[in-house]
């Protein structure tokens, strides 16, 4: 019987023990080299592995936790190709040509484990970012939204492509929704899965500066989401496409705000 009692106490204190030990590592730093960290913590141990490169005429420096891929002209990706052909050292001469941000509105440093404590105060967006030889040019907003804004000019080849605009501006944009009927089921046209809503900001000297597409979902508890399409022009010649809930539309102005600063600081003197 003492012996039996003297098993169960030397287990007892090596498990814990273990769990100490578990616990100490987990709360210090890792385990087993894997590193319970937030993505700011991370980099600040690996700043060698930022991007580096020349978007749209600015040189930048975007941390790793921001990106994982980017493309340059040259065709070629920077990432993570374990096992594969190393990829050349890239300069701030390198001109980038598209690159994408999973991004948390509005605090998009915070960590998974810390969005999810804080997803009543925010909510996920992605923005998709071209250049160089991608860069479409000046203007190509306005090329873009020439089939709302000149119906007669340039039609719709397709029924979901024929907009008419709407009286009323919503949220400081011009509101464009397709016209007509849907011919697969004789309801309005605007209230189709396969039609988008398009509405367009313009600058106090009438150029475009933003345009909105907004789609509809007809999957059950789906989320409908928008694009959100701008530029830096004149300051840089990027692109920049944002995908966000539809919901959150009134948000738009804050989200552009949001995403153009967060490129802005990646900006090297």
């Amino acid at each position: 019987m003492t012996l039996r009692i003297i098993v169960k106490v030397c287990f007892f204190c090596f498990a814990l023990f273990f769990a100490a030990f578990v616990l100490f590592h987990f709360f210090a730093g890792g385990v087993g080299g894997f590193e319970f960290q937030s993505p700011k913590i991370s980099h600040a141990k690996n700043p060698d592995k930022d991007v580096v490169g020349n978007l749209g005429g600015i040189s930048v420096r975007i941390p790793k936790y921001y990106v994982e891929y980017v493309e340059y002209n040259s065709g070629s990706l920077f990432g993570d190709f374990s096992g594969k052909k190393e990829v050349a050292q890239r300069k701030f001469e390198s001109e980038l040509r598209s690159f994408g941000m999973d991004l948390w509105f509005p605090a998009s440093h915070l960590s998974s484990e810390e969005r999810q404590l804080n997803r009543k105060e925010g909510y996920g967006i992605y923005a998709g970012v071209i250049s160089g030889e991608y860069y479409p040019g000046p203007g190509s907003l306005r090329k873009r939204a020439r089939v709302v804004l000149q119906p007669d000019r340039f039609p719709g080849d397709y029924w979901w492509n024929n907009y008419k605009r709407l009286p009323d501006k919503r949220y400081g944009l011009v509101a464009y929704i397709v016209s007509g009927k849907d011919p697969r089921t004789g309801e309005p046209a605007r209230e189709s899965d396969v039609t988008t809503d398009v509405y367009i900001h313009n600058r106090a000297d009438g150029e475009i500066d933003s345009v909105i597409e907004c789609r509809r979902t007809s999957v059950p508890e789906g989320i409908a989401s928008c694009d959100l399409l701008f530029s830096l022009e004149p300051l840089a010649s990027v692109q920049i496409s944002v995908d966000f809930p539809r919901d959150c539309l009134s948000d738009w102005r804050e989200i552009k705000g949001f995403v153009e600063q967060l490129l802005l600081s990646f900006r090297v003197e």
